[in-house]
């Protein structure tokens, strides 16, 4: 039997896939080694549920959008810098979904997911497997209960999950195949999330785990749920590039660059009407004095001072971000659907789209919305304004009493929700009392008829007993 399939049981005997004898371990390729040569085992996810159906109903040629689940996709190394592969980085392809077969045993059907079968005597053999390890849910299931996966890349992984302590409270379990961390220095993600805690527009680093048998890491996030802001929403569209650019200025105030801002790490929480800036793998430390020179990013949102080799040996600053941020924007302004957001190819599309609406529809172009992603997008990186300065441009100021109005009902929903807890929680403290008071007056009831009881029978004991007496003493009287 597969070693993943045992791990979740969601297969019966009858259908788990069959163990292949003499099957030797499968060690980690390069991801041009890998691809079609990975062996697939159909296995049932009992708990996948609707996430797992959504995921596998699209398209297997594109990358997910910014849904809560692809955004978390960030791989540790190799997607994010441009080596020139086919896939972008935090790009992934959907599974596939496969017809249920009879006698699984699971509501959620059959999807395929990619492992290699071998056999061992000792558990070492589980950290040979191809990622992700099954030796890594083994390493975390004392503490942590696994619901769903919701993502799989080729070196990410990342699944639903509740803490066992406080079964209450969804979060997302994200483990990364990179051994590159020691003892005193952790992980690069974990790092740069330790260095921005504090912010609203940041998630906070619950906790982290190095997993060494099988060099991953592991690190635990609040569960967002997360939606796609669309066009049509001004309100919510000032409130989303607002939030990008807080969150920006935050990171660039504690001295790290980001450098890879696209709207699949743009989660929007439709709970809070908040942005939320996830995966920090690919932002470092940033020193004026000793500008990166190396390619990070995503192909469509990089800047033209990243993805121009001859301009990157120069060095360039936290205004890429801007530029990126830009691009995003720019999307939003030209309606594109969220399924299609893949950013611009050059530079010199981006120009070709600024004018081609300045041609079409002048009015607009002159719009303060217009005019903040054209200062966004410029060329020049020195043209280009902070993101503190962003900030206070005529567009938000002009947006301030819809974003204001956005906050407003994410408070009064947050109320609300904590009001209807707090209801529930009466309502069940209200009726464990009831029960106990019930229980304690069945109790005096039954404490009532025992003394009842024994009281007669008592009465009864002491009438016998005069009854035999008075026998004795006639019998006596009798005898004389």
């Amino acid at each position: 039997m597969g070693l993943f399939s045992r791990v979740l049981k969601s297969r019966n005997a009858s259908s788990s896939p069959a163990s292949h004898a003499g099957a030797k371990p499968r060690r980690r390729r390069s991801s041009a080694a890998n691809g079609s040569r990975r062996r697939r085992k159909r296995v049932d996810f009992a708990q996948a549920g609707s996430a797992g159906s959504s995921s596998a109903a699209s398209d297997s040629s594109t990358p997910v959008s910014a849904y809560s689940a692809s955004a978390w996709g960030s791989g540790s190394s190799g997607n994010c810098s441009c080596s020139g592969e086919t896939r972008y980085y935090g790009s992934f392809v959907p599974y596939q979904a496969l017809a249920p077969e009879s006698g699984s045993g699971g509501s959620g059907g059959s999807y395929e997911y990619e492992y290699a079968s071998w056999t061992g005597d000792s558990d070492s053999d589980l950290t040979k497997a191809v990622f992700p390890q099954e030796a890594n849910l083994l390493a975390l299931n004392a503490k942590y209960v696994f619901r769903d996966r919701i993502y799989q890349g080729e070196d990410t992984v990342v699944y639903k999950a509740l803490h066992r302590e406080n079964p209450g409270k969804l979060l997302v379990v994200k483990i990364i195949d990179d051994d590159r961390y020691t003892d005193d220095e952790p992980p690069k993600e974990v790092a740069n999330l330790l260095t921005l805690q504090g912010h609203p527009c940041i998630p906070d680093l619950l906790d982290w785990a190095p997993l060494p048998a099988t060099g991953c890491y592991a690190i635990v996030l609040p569960f967002i749920y997360a939606s796609s802001v669309l066009s049509s929403e001004h309100g919510l569209v000032a409130t989303y590039l607002y939030d990008i650019l807080r969150s920006l200025a935050h990171v660039h105030k504690r001295g790290v660059i980001y450098r890879d801002v696209k709207p699949d790490n743009i989660l929007f929480d439709r709970r809070r009407r908040r942005a939320m800036l996830v995966d920090y793998d690919c932002a470092a430390p940033y020193d004026d004095n000793d500008r990166p020179t190396r390619c990070y990013g995503t192909p469509g949102y990089m800047a033209p001072e990243v993805a121009s080799a001859s301009r990157r040996e120069r060095g360039y600053s936290t205004k890429v971000d801007i530029y990126s941020a830009g691009i995003v924007m720019l999307e939003l302004l030209l309606h594109v659907p969220p399924s299609s957001r893949r950013g611009f190819r050059s530079h010199a599309k981006v120009r070709q789209a600024l004018d081609a609406k300045k041609a079409t529809d002048p009015d607009d172009y002159n719009s303060p919305a217009w005019r903040i992603v054209r200062s966004m997008l410029a060329s020049d990186p020195e043209k280009r304004p902070t993101a503190k300065r962003a900030l206070r441009h005529e567009y938000f100021a002009l947006n301030r009493d819809n974003i204001d109005e956005t906050r407003a009902v994410a408070t009064v929903v947050a109320k609300r929700r904590t009001h209807s807890k707090s209801k529930s929680k009466a309502k069940a403290k209200s009726k464990s009392k009831a029960k106990a008071k019930s229980k304690a007056k069945t109790k005096t009831k039954t404490k009532a008829k025992s003394g009842s009881k024994s009281k007669s029978g008592s009465k009864s004991a002491n009438s016998r007993r005069s009854r035999s007496r008075s026998r004795s003493r006639s019998r006596v009287s009798h005898l004389r």
